[in-house]
């Protein structure tokens, strides 16, 4: 059943006298409610959009800042700062990658119709990290970014 609400001027409700139920009222202040949280996310999501993007700047120039001045790291009040680099493979040749996995007889479980990046990610970063190996049909990659450590804070 739809119902039409409409408001008074002095902001009651007003409900069709037919249907009028007290239990609506707090149904309707439910609603209202929930749109109201709908519009805070929205407004916060845009905001976090917004916060990552400049993030993703700053971080940009300080790295070049921090290059520019032959500077690793740094330590401002405690907290250190660390220009730190993270290799990832990226595939370059997805089918030298797909006979691959099939010669060494790796689980099928990284090859859906293409290759599950996000699986594959971790196994190309595994065998990186513990021989250096490079998965055939991909390239190093490695992406700079700045780590930040806070002091923890005494008990």
């Amino acid at each position: 059943m739809n119902m039409n609400i409409k408001r008074n001027e002095d902001g009651s409700l007003q409900l069709p006298e037919a249907v009028y139920d007290p239990s609506q009222d707090k149904l309707i202040q439910d609603l209202e409610t929930y749109k109201a949280l709908s519009d805070e996310i929205r407004e916060d999501e845009a905001a976090l959009k917004i916060s990552k993007q400049h993030k993703v700047e700053m971080q940009q120039k300080i790295l070049g800042d921090m290059a520019a001045r032959k500077m690793q790291s740094t330590k401002v009040d405690g907290t250190s700062y660390s220009i730190t680099k993270k290799p990832k493979a990226n595939i370059v040749d997805e089918q030298a990658v797909m006979d691959e996995l099939v010669v060494r007889g790796i689980d099928s479980s990284y090859i859906k119709t293409s290759i599950d990046k996000t699986a594959f990610n971790t196994l190309a970063g595994d065998l990186l990290r513990n021989g250096g190996e490079i998965f055939p049909g991909t390239e190093i990659v490695e992406t700079e970014y700045l780590s930040v450590r806070t002091p923890k804070k005494a008990v």
